[in-house]
């Protein structure tokens, strides 16, 4: 009985802002697309009687589930020494174009490709990283 004058009350209250707002809403150019009448809109955006939305339906209103948390996460950031290095490096082979007597073109290799290293000194480097704080707060 008790849902059934809530219906009928969010009913009637869908009525009367149906009629406060002006009923069915006109389209506004003949090119618009047609809008639903005001009383579809209004009940569209009314929510099912004795739950939130979102709300979980096998725990009764009013109920909350407990959260335990014992810890949480910390970000921790750490200097680290990287240790220098050779980095190599690809140097391409270099071409030229000449010209034979007929006037024709010909590539000539300047320098062939080849490898360079490179010594990379050492260097302080931040590595981050994820850390379980334990509060231990345990509830059982």
């Amino acid at each position: 009985m008790k849902h059934s004058k809530r219906a009928i009350l969010s009913l009637a209250s869908i009525a009367a802002l149906a009629f406060v707002t002006g009923g069915v809403a006109q389209a506004q150019s003949r090119h618009a697309p047609r809008r639903a009448p005001a009383i579809q809109r209004i009940a569209a955006t009314v929510q099912p009687l004795g739950w939130r939305q979102g709300a979980r339906r096998d725990v009764p209103r009013g109920v909350c589930q407990p959260v335990y948390r014992n810890g949480y996460w910390k970000t921790v950031v750490d200097r680290v020494w990287c240790e220098g290095r050779y980095r190599i490096e690809h140097i391409p082979a270099r071409y030229a174009t000449r010209f034979d007597e007929c006037g024709r073109p010909y590539q000539v290799l300047i320098s062939p490709a080849c490898e360079r290293r490179i010594w990379v000194p050492g260097y302080w480097d931040n590595v981050q990283r994820r850390v379980w704080i334990s509060t231990g707060h345990h509830r059982h």
